[in-house]
């Protein structure tokens, strides 16, 4: 599976996102708890082939092998955003702060669902937050 999931990569950097993805669901038939994998199918199916369904359902599959796989929980957090889901992406934020309490990244999306759900003075207090680690979010 090592050899499948090395190629995937090289397909990755080469712009060949088919190619990765085919190799990644083989990866899975062979091991269905493979959260890294898992997470690279939904990644791809968002990013590359704009397919936010199955991006999501292998989200959240990578999510029931590895519920403190926090990169997906950041990926989550992103497709929930991206829905208006914004209570949602909240509720992934602050868990993903459990497992890391300082990442900048969750702070920053606190602040944002926040300024989205109408509490913008609590929102502010987040991103200030965020950017006191991460100064260069305030681009964003």
């Amino acid at each position: 599976m090592l050899a499948y999931s090395n190629r995937a990569e090289f397909f990755q950097q080469e712009g060949k996102p088919r190619e990765a993805l085919n190799d990644l669901l083989m990866v899975v038939q062979w091991n269905q708890n493979n959260d890294n994998a898992l997470e690279k199918i939904g990644k791809i199916y968002g990013k590359d082939l704009h397919d936010m369904a199955n991006s999501f359902k292998y989200f959240q599959q990578a999510l029931q092998a590895n519920p403190q796989n926090l990169e997906v929980i950041k990926d989550l957090v992103t497709v929930y955003g991206m829905q208006g889901d914004f209570k949602k992406s909240l509720e992934y934020s602050f868990r993903g702060l459990e497992i890391k309490k300082d990442d900048a990244f969750l702070l920053y999306n606190v602040g944002v669902n926040y300024n989205y759900l109408g509490q913008v003075d609590l929102g502010k207090d987040y991103m200030n937050k965020a950017f006191e680690i991460d100064p260069s979010l305030k681009g964003k």
